[in-house]
């Protein structure tokens, strides 16, 4: 097996070309001891060539997990090729990384992405010029190049030069041949990796006490660096961080032109857009017009037009299929108060969610989802979150369990539980529909009270994590958070549109699974019951359901949502949360209530018991498939159960607050003894909020 090491700085197109390179012939897992993922694929032509796609890093110096992971298996595994990956758009950037790949006795193979936007600029990268002064192959990051690259090393027809004389150091050289004479006198084994070694007892003094050196060499070397450290007046570390630099420039000197106005407007779009006092501003502002434009201008026509087609069209074309041909009526019942208008209900959102997923791809391919991460990133620093925990953030708006894998790169572990206890918050693509029946059906369909539900959830994050952040005591300090602010370009239709139709596919296919299961056992369960001994079709009132929402009832009465249809739609969420909306729809059809809007407002009663299941259900408990993927990234039951009863917990407290004080300020509630616990609960929670541990402490 040929093993090629695939390694770049984050966002610099790594891994779109492993996915180019390996398609389907790829696996994912976690490496041993830490949860940064591994990516492992086999070369379409060629199953004997395989790719390790190595975490997205800026350097070797083994600080974050991610690096600790790519340098340990660059040192231990020794791969046969290593493929970098760089963007010609932060050519220097990349480079630095490429300057330490140099120092190791592996063969490395440069492959250049975004070279068509710098040519696009009239810019010029020299290739043949740049391969020459490294020392090592360089080609563009095409996917017939790379292989043909590749081929040629695995059959030993190509050869790199490991001497590499041209990238010798300047001020620190000498003092890197010092030691190194000093390791090759010693017993150590692989004499040809003692120059990486010496770079890095130079940048790492406590590494010489992994290796197997005598007393004498140690004083030896501890002499040699204190020289050095005389000598710079500063960190010998930062030292070679300014030869590398100086390096990077003499081998890019005439063989590179960066456009000249490549940042010009880059700059000028991100002088407002990232502005101290206008940025979050724009950023709500932004997604407000996103929200309305896709679900009220686009969504929603269509969606009306699909709710009058799936839910009445086809459900009484069927049906009066189904009667001529004399189906039994448990049949009929199931197929269409059941299937048809479950599923339907769900289906019925599916512009909507599509268009909004087209717009959010649009807002990052063009580069402004980054910065909407480096806008947030000093904000949540104060909340004791990562600047990292903004990926997670943004990730779950499309699904609530990729947002919590990402939170894996968070090496803090009190950022990294608030985060994985916060995420979910965010609404994902499988909450849009109760998002949208709620709003459409009660209010309207009125975009500010979408915003609204979106502030909410963001405002009960903030206010979750500083309470945390408030009354625990950080473990370990975290790593600066480093993003790459690529130059705004024109997205790539074509991809957008594919991402936004993948997304959609996803919704589609729980639907016709997930959903069409849940369809047929809520009809069963609201249609039949034990009456007179028996087991048969009853009335919904009668039904197991009803019976059985009805003992939970009161649990959710302070809430605002005491009536069973409520309670058991939102329990239903716990498997898919889909399925609240699913639920709606086969209850409201097999009670033969057609008028959708009027049947909801009759359950809940008012506009602040509905925004209170709204808020309970965003925050509330997710999913089975998010709640596994907590248990994986916790890898402990009882931490996992901890965040799952934070997260009802807050959900209970949040509706609690809508429905008494606010129903009560806007006279839809009466003055009850709720009312009292209510402002009593608000006080404490101000007072956890406004006093820290600390304090109470002095």
């Amino acid at each position: 097996m040929f093993t090629v090491a695939l390694i770049g700085n984050p966002n610099c197109g790594k891994t779109t070309i492993f996915n180019r390179l390996t398609g389907k012939n790829q696996y994912v897992g976690n490496w041993p001891g830490v949860t940064v993922e591994k990516k492992e694929g086999f070369l379409k032509r060629n199953k004997e060539v395989k790719f390790v796609d190595l975490p997205g890093i800026y350097s070797l110096t083994p600080y974050t997990d991610e690096e600790i992971v790519s340098r340990r298996f660059l040192f231990e595994e020794k791969p046969d090729l290593i493929l970098n990956v760089i963007s010609a758009v932060n050519l220097e950037r990349g480079l630095y990384l490429t300057m330490q790949l140099l120092e190791l006795n592996i063969p490395v193979v440069l492959a250049f992405s975004m070279m068509d936007i710098v040519e696009k600029e009239k810019g010029f990268i020299d290739l043949k010029k740049i391969e020459k002064r490294l020392g090592c192959s360089v080609v563009r990051a095409k996917e017939d190049k790379i292989e043909e690259i590749v081929e040629l090393f695995r059959l030993g027809k190509k050869e790199t030069d490991f001497e590499r004389k041209n990238l010798k150091y300047n001020s620190v050289e000498k003092y890197i041949l010092k030691i190194e004479q000093i390791l090759n006198f010693s017993d150590l084994e692989n004499v040809e990796k003692n120059r990486e070694r010496a770079i890095e007892i130079l940048e790492q003094e406590k590494i010489k006490k992994d290796l197997s050196l005598k007393e004498e060499e140690i004083l030896k070397i501890d002499l040699i660096l204190k020289e050095a450290k005389n000598l710079f007046k500063t960190d010998i570390k930062d030292e070679i961080i300014r030869n590398r630099y100086e390096k990077i420039d003499e081998i890019l000197d005439g063989c590179f032109k960066k456009p000249k106005n490549f940042f010009e407007l880059t700059d000028k779009i991100d002088s407002v857009l990232t502005n101290k006092f206008l940025a979050i501003p724009i950023f709500f502002v932004i997604l407000g017009f996103v929200y309305y434009f896709c679900i009220v201008l686009l969504g929603k026509p269509i969606s009306n037009f699909l709710e009058k087609f799936l839910r009445e069209d086809v459900a009484n074309f069927v049906g009066n299929f189904l009667k001529e041909k004399e189906t039994p009526f448990l049949i009929n019942s199931l197929i269409v108060d059941g299937i048809l208008s479950g599923v339907g209900t769900v289906l019925t959102f599916v512009p909507q969610v599509f268009f909004l997923f087209l717009f959010l791809f649009l807002l990052e391919d063009c580069g402004y989802m980054t910065r909407v991460a480096f806008i947030f990133d000093r904000l949540f620093l104060k909340f004791g979150l990562s600047g990292k925990s903004i990926i997670s953030f943004l990730v779950s708006s499309g699904c609530g369990v990729n947002g919590i894998m990402a939170t894996k790169t968070i090496k803090d572990k009190q950022c990294r539980f608030s985060t994985m206890l916060t995420t979910t918050f965010m609404p994902c693509n499988a909450k849009l529909p109760i998002i949208f029946i709620i709003c459409s059906y009660i209010f309207r369909g009125s975009f500010l009270n979408i915003v609204f539900v979106y502030l909410f959830c963001i405002l009960s994050i903030f206010v979750l994590c500083l309470i945390l952040k408030k009354h625990h005591k950080k473990n370990e300090k975290e790593s600066n958070f480093v993003m790459e602010l690529s130059p705004y370009n024109i997205p790539n239709l074509r991809n957008v549109i594919r991402y936004a139709f993948s997304n959609v596919r996803s919704f589609v296919i729980k639907a016709g699974t997930v959903i069409f299961l849940a369809s047929i056992l809520i009809w069963f369960l609201i249609n039949f019951g034990f009456k007179d001994g028996f087991f048969c079709f009853v009335s919904q009132e009668e039904s197991i359901l009803s019976k059985f929402g009805q003992i939970l009832t009161p649990l959710f009465f302070p809430l605002g949502f005491g009536k069973w249809q409520a309670v058991v739609a939102t329990l239903s969420g716990i498997f898919a949360k889909e399925n609240i909306v699913n639920t709606f729809g086969v209850i409201l059809k097999s009670a033969q209530i057609e008028n959708s809007t009027e049947a909801l407002k009759n359950v809940f009663g008012g506009d602040f018991a509905s925004f209170s299941f709204l808020i309970f259900n965003m925050l509330c408990a997710p999913c089975f498939a998010a709640i596994a993927a907590i248990y994986k990234q916790t890898q402990s039951l009882k931490h996992a159960l901890k965040i799952l009863f934070l997260q009802t917990i807050c959900a209970y407290i949040a509706g609690f607050f809508i429905y008494q004080l606010g129903g009560f300020i806007f006279r839809e509630v009466g003055f009850s003894i709720y009312t009292v616990l209510a402002f009593i609960s608000l006080i404490f929670v101000l007072c956890l909020i406004l006093v820290s541990k600390e304090k109470k402490n002095s």
